[in-house]
C-alpha cells in the first residue's frame, strides 16, 4: 500500500502564522523603508545603509514568496538562459569589433610596439610642422583655443574628412 498521497500534508496553524506575518512585515518594509530613507534630514550614512539593506531582504523575501525563487536565483536563472535576438546581435557586434581591433593592432605593431600605439599615423617632422603651423596661426592673429581645437578636429579626423571633400570639389 502505498503511503503517497495527491493531498498536500497539512499546515501547521503556527507555521501558517508566522509566514503570513513574515509576508506582510516584509510588504511593510518595501514600502516603510524607501520612505523613511527620503525624509528629511536626507544624508549618506550608516541609518540609509541599513533601510537600503532592510528594503532589499524585504524585496527578496516577497520575489520568493510570489514566484517561489529569490531574487538571487532568478538572476542566476537569467544568466543561463538562451540569448534573445537583442542578445545574440549585441555578441556579434562585439565579436566583429575585437576581431577589427585585434587587426588594427596588427597595423600599429608594424610601426614598432608601443611606439606605434603612442604616436599613430604620424609621420616624421611632425613636431617640426605643428611648430611652423602654430607660428603661421599666430601671424594670422589666431589664438591657441583656436590651435587646441584644431588639433583636437585633427586628433578625431574631422580636420581629414573636410580635406578629402575639399579634394573632391566639393563644399562643406
Amino acid at each position: 500500500m502505498s503511503t503517497e498521497s495527491s493531498e498536500p500534508a497539512p499546515i501547521d496553524p503556527k507555521v501558517a502564522r508566522f509566514e503570513a506575518v513574515k509576508k506582510n512585515s516584509a510588504i511593510a518594509c518595501f514600502v516603510i523603508c524607501p520612505t523613511l530613507a527620503l525624509l528629511p534630514p536626507r544624508k549618506l550614512d550608516f541609518y540609509t545603509f541599513s533601510l537600503t539593506g532592510v528594503w532589499l531582504a524585504s524585496a527578496n523575501h516577497l520575489t520568493f514568496a510570489y514566484t517561489g525563487r529569490s531574487a538571487w536565483q532568478r538572476l542566476a536563472i537569467a544568466e543561463g538562459r538562451s540569448a534573445s535576438p537583442a542578445q545574440s546581435r549585441y555578441e556579434e557586434v562585439q565579436r566583429q569589433l575585437r576581431e577589427q581591433g585585434i587587426k588594427g593592432a596588427e597595423k600599429v605593431s608594424s610601426k614598432g610596439g608601443l611606439q606605434g600605439i603612442w604616436m599613430g599615423d604620424e609621420k616624421e617632422g611632425w613636431k617640426e610642422r605643428r611648430v611652423k603651423e602654430e607660428r603661421e596661426a599666430l601671424e594670422k592673429g589666431e589664438s591657441y583655443g583656436h590651435l587646441i581645437a584644431k588639433h583636437f578636429k585633427d586628433a578625431l579626423g574631422f580636420e581629414n574628412k573636410k580635406d578629402e571633400s575639399r579634394e573632391d570639389g566639393k563644399k562643406t
